[in-house]
Formats: structure tokens, sequence, C-alpha cells
């Protein structure tokens, strides 16, 4: 009982390490600093924490998204002086601080999938911008493209989540937007319901107060000529009989 358990256990682990290593996805940034400038030399995806959030520092990064909105903030500081690895020697230990003229940085911060550009500035000032796009994938561009999904980008692919959003309407997505609702998109589909996008011209269901449904206008024509049909034959069969009794 124990084994099975064990295995149980085990297995749940294993389904839940993607979650959780999304969770801590994070861009890592190589940025190369010398006389107040930045250059970026490489940043990739890795599968490891981000850095905590810190208020104190002389520079900001930000990670901005599509829409321009600033996703994540945090303030960091440049060390310029040299590091003397252990174990310290006597004459290194004597040695006055030496301030180095450039160094490289690397910044760990957070993931987000609707992320566009990451920024270095000094007040206010963007020292360096940087393209995330490639890593994104969410564009907020209001449209479903090839590589989103409504679980990687529910802004955008909001078809299926039962609610005919603002960028949908019966044609591009009749499983949330049902005909002859408002939905920027004239259907003109027969189905008793006046589109309240279309106009009367476009939407026959829009006029069938004053002209009927078709299913009604066909019954009364088909009852007209079945009435028209009955008084013809009874007249026919009158004039018929009064030629007889003449005779």
């Amino acid at each position: 009982m124990k084994k099975i358990k064990f295995i149980f256990v085990f297995l749940i682990s294993i389904l839940l390490i993607p979650s959780a290593l999304a969770d801590s996805l994070s861009y890592s940034a190589a940025i190369h600093y010398r006389n107040w400038q930045f250059e970026l030399k490489n940043i990739i995806l890795t599968e490891a924490a981000s850095a905590p959030k810190s208020e104190v520092g002389e520079y900001t990064a930000k990670i901005i998204s599509f829409k321009n909105d600033v996703l994540f903030e945090t303030k960091f500081n440049i060390n310029l002086v040299k590091f003397y690895g252990l174990p310290v020697s006597k004459e290194t230990a004597i040695l006055p601080p030496e301030e180095l003229a450039e160094t490289t940085i690397d910044l760990l911060l957070p993931y987000y999938p609707n992320a566009k550009t990451l920024q270095i500035l000094k007040n206010d000032a963007v020292l360096l911008e940087a393209d995330l796009s490639n890593f994104a994938t969410c564009n907020e561009n209001n449209v479903c493209d090839k590589l989103e999904t409504i679980e990687t980008c529910p802004k955008d692919c909001t078809c299926g989540n039962r609610v005919c959003d603002g960028n949908e309407n019966y044609v591009s997505c009749s499983t949330d937007c049902a005909s002859g609702e408002k939905d920027d998109y004239c259907d003109r589909v027969f189905d008793n319901k006046c589109d309240p996008d279309c106009s009367e011209k476009e939407d026959f269901d829009c006029g069938k107060e004053k002209t009927g449904s078709p299913i009604a206008i066909s019954i009364y024509i088909i009852s007209g000529i079945i009435v028209a049909a009955i008084i013809f034959f009874v007249y026919k069969k009158s004039v018929k009989k009064k030629t007889v009794k003449k005779k």
C-alpha cells in the first residue's frame, strides 16, 4: 500500500513540474556597462526564479507590454569595484579597492507572455531598449494569431469563452456570438430575429412586422390560390347547372 502511495505521489509531482517551471521562467539579460552606457550582449529565457524586486538603486529596469503598460519595474546598481577571489593573498589584502572602467551584469527578470520591450533608465532617461517580442506568446492586437491560443493569450483569443467580446462577431466566433445579436456585423440570417446591426433592407427579419416572415407569406399565397380555385370551381359548377336547366 505504501509503495502504491509513493508511486502516486511521484507521478503527481512529475505532472506538476511543467507548471512550476512556467511560474519560474525568467529573462536572463547580459548587459555590458561602460562609461554610463549600456549595451545588450544577449538575452535568453531560463528556467529560474527571477531576482527579488528592489526599490533601491541608481538605475531602473522596466518590462513594457505591447499596450505600453509597465508589467514589472525594479531598481539596481552597477558594481565597478574589482572583486578578488578567495583565498586572498597578503599582497592582495593590502591593496586599495580598484574601480573598473567597465563590467557586464546579468539581470534576471520575470517572464511575461505579453512583454514587448525591456528598458534600462536613469532618472526617467532611457539608456537601453531591448526587444522582447520574440519571446512573447500574446501580442495584444485583438486578433487571435497563429501561435496564440485562449490559454496563452486570452486577451486576443476569446472565442470559446461563451461571451461575445468586442473583437468577435457571428462570422469570427459563432459559438459566442449568436445570429441576431449586437456584434457590429449584419449576419442576414433568417432566424426571426431582427439583427440590430442591419437595416430593414439588409435583414428580412427586420421587416417581418410589416410584411410577415417568409413562411407566413408562403402560407398566405398558397391559401389565396386555394380559395381562388374553390371560388372558380363553384362558379363554373353553378354556370354548368344553369345551362343544363335551360336545355
